[in-house]
């Protein structure tokens, strides 16, 4: 396979980096060819034989259909074996108990870590996971300028407010836009199934997916999103990561969240190209624009998870105006999002530590999980 010039690139400057380190990670933004880059690039420089390891089963078939010489395994099935390198796909949840235990299995092996976010919002650095080089390729706006991926238009609610919308109010709005197809994500489970079936009431075609959907019928709802019977996929937290479906031309928040990491992999879903596409609609329901800035902001993060750099920038001026022509009850018109300058470090900082308060901690564990809350 024939890589784009900055594919090469990267896997240029990981070859130049092997000489002095056994732990690298590879930071490109979603929809830069991640896998493809490792699979047809960066594999040539590996010592054999070579253990592929991932989190999610849509993530293991994708590594697959590349039919490359690699043992591809999902992370909580790790047996053992002699393998002489490791690839972890999601490189950011390389701090996880079960990757770690991975990492003890083969001291020796040369482990790369490949992510879009390559940090955490508790400020855990890839550098603890014994990482000693960060290989930053080109980010979302230089991409986006290469036509790698395709531009990015964002609304928030006219007065800023970060909180969601109800299900009601924002199945209005998405039968109110023109679009091929789109994926909502939402504050909870419940509100997922609500929204889906508002969607439903007025006339979408419109599907939900959560944590309990059987495999077999999670299969058979992406399939009909992908061949257009269904034009909306719900859900709350399942296609964060590793799901790629070029057609989606918009991206429905309707949920805030603190997390940079989450954000960019939520936008990062609908910026894909795709034949007849031309841009990409984010309705950022719950302003998390206005807490993060622009998803084309360059920050460099260093292994300790800190922010070494940040330079704020956005695509040239849209021809897009504020959507004031729809009205709604509960709801706000959206505006054209241009965002301010930030101080991201700052701000990063502080939500890492406020996601360390072991009353946060509890308050989290009360909401997600009723059984506990039962039991208290």
């Amino acid at each position: 396979m024939k890589l784009h010039v900055f594919q090469d690139w990267v896997c240029d400057e990981f070859f130049a980096s092997l000489g002095e380190h056994r732990r690298i990670v590879v930071a490109c933004p979603t929809g830069s060819g991640k896998t493809v880059i490792a699979m047809h690039g960066i594999l040539r420089y590996l010592p054999a034989p070579v253990l592929w390891v991932t989190h999610r089963r849509e993530l293991l078939k994708q590594a697959e259909r590349h039919k490359m010489p690699v043992n591809v395994q999902m992370v909580g099935s790790f047996s053992g074996g002699d393998f002489k390198s490791v690839i972890i796909d999601e490189g950011h949840h390389c701090s996880a108990a079960q990757y770690q235990q991975i990492f003890r299995a083969l001291p020796k092996a040369i482990v790369v870590a490949l992510t879009a976010t390559p940090y955490r919002l508790d400020g855990v650095g890839l550098g603890s996971c014994g990482f000693t080089k960060i290989i930053n390729g080109p980010d979302t706006l230089e991409l986006t300028k290469l036509r790698v991926l395709c531009p990015a238009v964002t609304f928030v609610p006219g007065s800023e407010s970060t909180s969601s919308w109800v299900a009601h109010d924002c199945a209005k709005l998405i039968a109110a836009r023109r679009f091929k197809k789109a994926i909502v994500y939402c504050r909870t489970v419940e509100d997922a199934v609500k929204t889906s079936s508002e969607l439903i009431r007025i006339g979408v075609r419109s599907s939900v997916i959560h944590g309990e959907t059987k495999e077999q019928h999670r299969e058979d709802i992406e399939e009909s999103f992908r061949n257009g019977k269904t034009k909306v996929l719900c859900n709350h937290t399942i296609f964060t990561e590793g799901y790629d479906l070029p057609e989606v031309d918009m991206i429905v928040l309707n949920r805030h969240t603190q997390s940079r990491c989450l954000w960019k992999q939520m936008t990062g879903r609908g910026l894909r190209r795709s034949h007849g596409k031309t841009r990409c609609i984010i309705l950022d329901l719950a302003g998390n624009g206005v807490t993060h800035g622009s998803i084309y902001d360059r920050e460099i993060y260093g292994l300790d998870g800190s922010v070494e750099k940040v330079e704020q920038r956005e695509l040239p001026e849209s021809s897009e105006r504020d959507e004031s022509e729809y009205e709604y009850n509960a709801a706000e018109k959206l505006k054209l999002w241009k965002p301010q300058p930030r101080p991201i470090s700052i701000i990063e900082s502080l939500h890492r530590l406020k996601s360390r308060s072991p009353l946060l901690k509890l308050m989290t564990a009360l909401y997600v999980s009723p059984k506990l809350k039962r039991s208290l």
